[in-house]
This record gives structure tokens, C-alpha cells and sequence, in this order.
């Protein structure tokens, strides 16, 4: 039975989001927040792309159908999406209590220059 890339990359991104979810923990207490009507537009981008990621690249015809891929190219997403997954993790790492899922200043905030922000 060969392995199928797409239920490769399927099965990164339930991983990354239940690992994301999970380090939500680690968040440091909020000192200030940004209103969320502020924030709407920010959102809305990334909702719109992750609709537009949700189009499967295999076995659909219709409007939404942005792409081909072969399975050398499939095989090469799920490579690149992995690799983008572990670049996340690091500069999350890197943040420690720092990181946060919306625009918000941290209880002894300060600017992180290093690792993957250098």
C-alpha cells in the first residue's frame, strides 16, 4: 500500500494545530489587548486563506481548482509544509512566554531579536 501524500500533509496540519492548541498553555499573562473589531482584518486574511487551502489538489474540477500537481510535486508540498511546520515550532520556542495567538503586549515584554527573528 503507498503511502498518499495527501493524507501526509492531512495529517501535518492535525498535528501542527493540536500541538499549537495544546502550547497555548505556555502563553505568559497579557498586560494589554488589542480590541478585536481592530483585529477583524487580520483574521478575515487568514480565514480566506484557509478556505482557499481547504480546495483539494486531487480528483476536483470546478471553479475553486487552482492547481495540478503530480505525485513528485505532492510529495514536495508535504516536504515543504513539514519543514514550515518545524521553522513555526522554532520561532514559538524561541518567543516561550512571550508568544501570543492575538496582538497583545506581555507582562515584561520586550523585543526578541534573536533565533528566528535575528
Amino acid at each position: 500500500m503507498r503511502v498518499r501524500p495527501g493524507l501526509v500533509i492531512i495529517a501535518l496540519w492535525i498535528a501542527f494545530w493540536l500541538s499549537w492548541v495544546v502550547a497555548s498553555g505556555w502563553s505568559g499573562r497579557v498586560d494589554k489587548r488589542v480590541d478585536s473589531k481592530r483585529e477583524i482584518g487580520y483574521r478575515l486574511a487568514m480565514i480566506v486563506g484557509g478556505l482557499m487551502l481547504a480546495v483539494p489538489a486531487h480528483g476536483y474540477v470546478g471553479p475553486l481548482r487552482l492547481w495540478m500537481v503530480g505525485w513528485a510535486e505532492a510529495w514536495a508540498c508535504a516536504f515543504v509544509i513539514a519543514i514550515g511546520f518545524l521553522f513555526s515550532w522554532w520561532a514559538r520556542v524561541h518567543l516561550g512566554a512571550l508568544w501570543s495567538g492575538r496582538i497583545t503586549t506581555k507582562e515584561q515584554h520586550r523585543v526578541i531579536d534573536t533565533g528566528p527573528y535575528a
